[in-house]
């Protein structure tokens, strides 16, 4: 059975729910069932209550847990920082391009874990005119004509 601390009327009642909901897997109906045969008087709605308050308040923890964990992982980004920008700093260092390298990761981990970097938006193109389309594929057209007129066939020469 699952312990927890009852000092509201009722959470004596929503810990067996909880058990029976995660532990026995049962539905709703099911636990009012086995509850009222336990001797608990309960019915369905009181039941489906108790599920909806535990899952609100597991989804409170869940959220407070979330942002702890993110807070720790920023925590951990800023001591890695801290610990490189030094040797990506230093000019002189051999070792500088690799500490560049690492900051740019980190600081790439930190912008995704803020939610920085949104998705990329591209521009759908079939929102384009028609007229404006064919000036942009004439105005291609003459610059590919203006290089091959140039000598330069977009081909790499042999050497």
């Amino acid at each position: 059975m699952l312990t927890r601390k009852c000092d509201r009327p009722g959470d004596a009642r929503r810990a067996r729910v909880a058990e029976l909901l995660l532990l026995e897997k049962l539905s709703i109906r099911d636990i009012a069932e086995r509850l009222t045969a336990e001797g608990i008087a309960v019915t369905k709605s009181t039941v489906d209550r108790d599920v909806a308050e535990l899952r609100a308040g597991w989804r409170s923890e869940s959220a407070t847990a979330y942002s702890e964990h993110i807070e720790a992982q920023l925590g951990e980004l800023k001591a890695l920082k801290d610990a490189i920008r030094a040797e990506a700093l230093n000019k002189k260092s051999e070792k500088q391009m690799l500490a560049i390298d690492r900051m740019v990761k980190l600081l790439e981990r930190e912008a995704k874990l803020l939610g920085l970097d949104g998705p990329v938006k591209f521009k759908d193109e079939s929102e384009i005119p028609d007229d404006e389309l064919i000036r942009r594929v004439e105005r291609a057209k003459a610059r590919i004509d203006a290089a091959g007129a140039a000598g330069d066939d977009g081909v790499p020469s042999e050497v």
